[in-house]
């Protein structure tokens, strides 16, 4: 499945802990909210539509939502190196990972056939599991996303990172 970032914004939930929040047009043209790489469960038909019900469903956990624009980091932030799109501070040093994908952008990942990949960090305290959109396990953290070769791993602080090969 191919996703196009529409709308890029914040979803605050205390001082320290708030995550990146997109709206993305899937390849059948209908709209999610993505959070955090997960995508919300019901597409919509309208991009108006996916944003009052992400916003909606965020505001009554009472966090904030602010939306931004698409392609203008603001300081500490980075751009996807493969679409372009701001990608939300995380705790770890930007010059860590100076170049790493986007959430929407890691959804694209597939393996040198063209089957689409997964990621995931293996339990609470980290680790790295790869799978196939089937379940089925992949060894190895190679992967392609929009025809260049990247290289999946843990990230230092948990959750998963997504950088060119080149940069392992």
């Amino acid at each position: 499945m191919v996703l196009v970032t529409e709308l890029v914004g914040a979803v605050r939930l205390t001082e320290v802990a708030g995550f990146d929040l997109r709206i993305v047009r899937r390849d059948d043209g209908r709209w999610c909210g993505l959070l955090g790489g997960s995508l919300d469960a019901t597409p919509h038909e309208s991009l108006d539509a996916a944003r009052t019900v992400t916003e909606r469903e965020w505001r009554r956990r009472g966090a904030t939502v602010t939306w931004r624009s698409l392609h203008t980091p603001s300081a500490g932030e980075l751009a996807c190196f493969a679409c372009g799109a701001v990608v939300a501070p995380t705790a770890e040093s930007p010059a860590r990972h100076p170049e790493k994908l986007c959430p929407a952008c890691v959804l694209e990942a597939v393996d040198e056939d063209g089957r689409a990949l997964a990621f995931a960090n293996a339990d609470a305290s980290g680790g790295f599991i790869a799978r196939y959109a089937s379940g089925e396990p992949r060894a190895g953290h190679e992967c392609f996303v929009r025809g260049r070769k990247c290289w999946a791993d843990e990230a230092r602080f948990g959750g998963i990172v997504v950088v060119p090969f080149e940069r392992r």
